[in-house]
């Protein structure tokens, strides 16, 4: 299954070391806005995101390190809109560790929660691919129905 972990936060609150590695790890990096722009190391693309109110960057890598947990073939959308900023970590499901569904999104909920936090976002929501905003399998202060869902019911 496809599945989009999306953090939202205020620009210039986020802390954008995260791009680094990310940079570093990339197969192609594009800005889709502003046009033109070829910038791809990462002071270029620092200056590019403080110089602009608006930016569409997107990077696509081989490899995403998630908790000791290498997920291949990424895709990586960040952008800002004025104040606001988006990250989208986009992958397949089937590449996360773990014996069962369960194990797989707890861990992937710890992650995303860890990076929040660390990076300075306000939220982070994982859900499946396209799904509706209330159709979600975590958010950063629980688990949502999508969850419940793919593991069985609750037991707790």
């Amino acid at each position: 299954m496809l599945v989009e972990i999306i953090f939202k936060g205020l620009y210039p609150d986020i802390d954008l070391k995260f791009l680094q590695e990310q940079l570093f790890n990339a197969k192609e990096v594009y800005f889709n806005y502003p046009e033109g722009n070829t910038s791809t190391s990462f002071v270029e693309v620092i200056n590019t995101i403080r110089s602009e109110e608006y930016i569409d960057l997107v990077i696509n890598t081989d490899t995403l390190n998630l908790r000791e947990n290498i997920i291949p073939n990424v895709f990586i959308n960040f952008g800002r809109d004025h104040e606001k900023a988006d990250l989208l970590f986009f992958f397949n499901s089937d590449d996360l560790n773990g014996e069962s569904d369960k194990k797989r999104f707890d861990n992937l909920k710890k992650w995303a929660n860890e990076f929040r936090n660390y990076y300075s976002f306000n939220e982070v929501i994982g859900q499946a691919e396209n799904s509706p905003k209330e159709e979600y399998f975590f958010h950063n202060e629980g688990y949502g129905k999508s969850y419940w869902d793919l593991i069985g019911p609750a037991t707790e």
